[in-house]
């Protein structure tokens, strides 16, 4: 299994598809709008995020928006965003999913970190804990397209400044 970046429009068109499902997730069954082909593309243009698919051969299994920035000073790669098909769910796709964006960070000698809401965090603290992820810290309440619903953590595996990131509590 490997990532792919969303290049060509065939790739995007269904990176785009995912996303609307994954919207339609998000919002339980109730997304304020339907993500247009247009709007997607003056998104993606915006730089903030960058369209990848984790693919085995042909396969698609997942859609991840990819977030290029500077954590605590240093390069880091963000997953803002993931939906996984549900066919592939419950098969710990997600640590192998985790593996593979941090293995991209490193190779730009960059950090980790995945972004969870609140309310996700708080369901899923242990899973976190049990895929190596130690550290957290809370990010803004609102993205480049409006509010978040929930406070958002960044998680990582790694130690970034040990003052100012604490460990999981609980």
């Amino acid at each position: 299994m490997e990532l792919h970046h969303a290049k060509n429009r065939k790739d995007n068109r269904l990176a785009l598809r995912l996303m609307n499902k994954f919207r339609n997730e998000y919002f339980e069954g109730n997304p304020p709008f339907e993500m247009t082909w247009d709007f997607y593309k003056d998104l993606m243009r915006s730089g903030g995020v960058e369209p990848w698919l984790y693919m085995n051969g042909k396969n698609v299994i997942a859609y991840l928006d990819l977030a290029p920035g500077i954590t605590r000073g240093v390069p880091s790669i963000s997953i803002a965003t993931i939906y996984i098909v549900p066919r592939y769910r419950k098969n710990n796709i997600s640590n192998s999913i985790y593996n593979a964006v941090e293995q991209l960070a490193k190779s730009y000698g960059g950090l980790f970190n995945i972004q969870v809401e609140e309310r996700f965090f708080l369901n899923n603290e242990q899973k976190y804990r049990d895929l190596g992820f130690m550290y957290y810290e809370v990010n803004g309440e609102t993205n480049s397209i409006g509010e978040y619903k929930d406070k958002t953590y960044l998680l990582f595996k790694q130690q970034v400044d040990k003052d100012s990131i604490p460990r999981l509590h609980r």
